[in-house]
């Protein structure tokens, strides 16, 4: 698995470079003309959607779910979630952390697991959004792709509708289904959890409005790190279609850690629309990991100075109705 991805990452840098080259380099000029304030605003607007909307958007998922974990601690889990993404190999150690974090604060696994796979499909799901947004308002140019975006986003509410179907779940026996595969019991308490979760449509709005608004600062920290290093063309609507493209990208599992993916990405989005060349778009690339890097800095310095991040019992930050038990909307 990882000789593959190894390779993906190897084919992917080599095809970049020979862009780069075909461009007549440049990498080490862009770097010495590097615009400082675009550069500092995109870090200022950048950690706080990395933590402080993201740790929300949780937030409301975890209190829908009804896990006691208060903001400060769900916070730090995010920070060293965040930190785990950014620094280990694959994309998926970020949500084993809240996962663990969250079951030793309050042992509610299973609970937590459903709060945290609801977290990341609201996350692709609010970027889908925006991307089809985009497109829509620019031209029908891309109407089939944006037919097709929609219709996929219909056909995943009404999947997530009768799963949660009570009728439906009366007839179909997959709690019974579920107890019979490997480690059924915690299937059984994370697939509860879920459809508790998908019955609270409420919250699940919520989460998505805040979603929006955390992606929407990601795309402008993208876009402020575009202008650092010189890409004036691109527009917002642009920026809009480019940045979830290329962050469904770097998601996708076929890469060591997604290097190479977003960059590769940005190579195609950016020059097949003349808004940039492929040096612009490397340069853009590594900007961008240099910005998640200083992003993953707080979540470092919890995790090396509290050892016992997520066995602390999280009472101090709860209100008193979460202590005694009582759910909230």
């Amino acid at each position: 698995m990882l000789l593959g991805k190894g390779a993906v990452l190897a084919a992917i840098a080599g095809w970049a470079t020979q862009r780069v080259r075909a461009d007549g380099g440049g990498l080490r000029q862009l770097a010495a003309s590097l615009d400082v304030r675009f550069a500092l605003a995109a870090v200022v607007i950048a950690l706080p959607a990395a933590l402080g909307l993201a740790t929300l958007r949780w937030w409301v998922l975890l209190r829908a779910a009804d896990v006691p974990i208060g903001f400060g601690q769900a916070a730090r889990l995010q920070a060293v979630a965040y930190a785990a993404n950014a620094f280990l190999p694959g994309g998926t150690g970020g949500d084993v952390v809240k996962i663990a974090g969250g079951a030793r604060t309050q042992g509610r696994g299973a609970e937590v697991a459903a709060t945290v796979l609801a977290d990341r499909v609201i996350g692709l799901a609010s970027l889908v959004c925006i991307a089809l947004a985009s497109v829509l308002s620019r031209s029908t140019a891309h109407g089939e792709l944006a037919t097709r975006a929609a219709l996929g986003l219909v056909v995943a509410f009404a999947l997530a509708s009768a799963y949660a179907s009570r009728g439906l779940r009366a007839r179909v026996p997959i709690e019974r289904f579920l107890s019979r595969l490997p480690a059924g019991e915690l299937l059984r308490r994370v697939d509860g959890a879920a459809v508790a979760l998908l019955r609270r449509p409420g919250a699940l709005a919520l989460a998505f409005a805040v979603s929006l608004v955390h992606q929407a600062g990601d795309i402008g920290a993208f876009a402020l790190a575009g202008r650092a290093i010189g890409l004036d063309a691109p527009g917002w609507a642009d920026w809009c279609r480019i940045v979830p493209l290329a962050f469904v990208a770097n998601a996708l599992p076929v890469s060591l850690g997604g290097l190479g993916l977003m960059e590769g990405a940005l190579v195609v989005l950016l020059g097949d629309a003349h808004l940039g060349t492929a040096t612009q778009a490397v340069a853009l690339g590594v900007a961008v990991r240099a910005l998640q890097a200083i992003n993953a800095v707080p979540g470092g310095l919890v995790a090396l100075l509290d050892r016992r991040l997520g066995r602390r019992a999280p009472e101090a930050d709860q209100p008193e109705v979460a202590r005694e038990g009582g759910g909230t909307t």
